[in-house]
């Protein structure tokens, strides 16, 4: 799979990626230390590793950026369709919103007064 949801900025020297509109940190995307993000830069794409997923709107790359770049288009691939890790992670993810639907059902049937899902 590959995530392109939102746009980023970049500063040269610096190795955070701000991210408008990107939901990074959600497991049901994927998106994790060791990949490679690819953000359009006119003709040539810079492409790093990421080292860390500090939030919804923050990365962290293996190396500081070579350029700055603002509402640029990117895109990370997440994993490889139909293969083992692409099975664990959507298993993982289906895991958590299982959980979640759950616990509302749960607080719905015992609660009393209004509740909110």
């Amino acid at each position: 799979m590959i995530y392109t949801d939102g746009t980023v900025a970049i500063k040269a020297g610096s190795p955070i990626v701000t991210g408008t509109g990107t939901q990074w940190k959600k497991n049901i995307h994927g998106v994790a230390p060791g990949q490679l993000i690819c953000i359009e830069n006119g003709t040539a794409p810079v492409s790093m590793m990421i080292r860390a997923v500090n939030s919804d709107t923050e990365l962290v790359l293996s190396f500081n950026a070579p350029v700055t770049l603002s509402g640029a288009k990117y895109s990370i691939a997440t994993t490889v369709p139909d293969t083992i890790s692409d099975a664990a992670r959507t298993m993982s993810a289906n895991q958590g919103y299982i959980v979640y639907f759950l616990r509302a059902m749960q607080q719905w049937m015992t609660d009393t007064g209004q509740v909110e899902i």
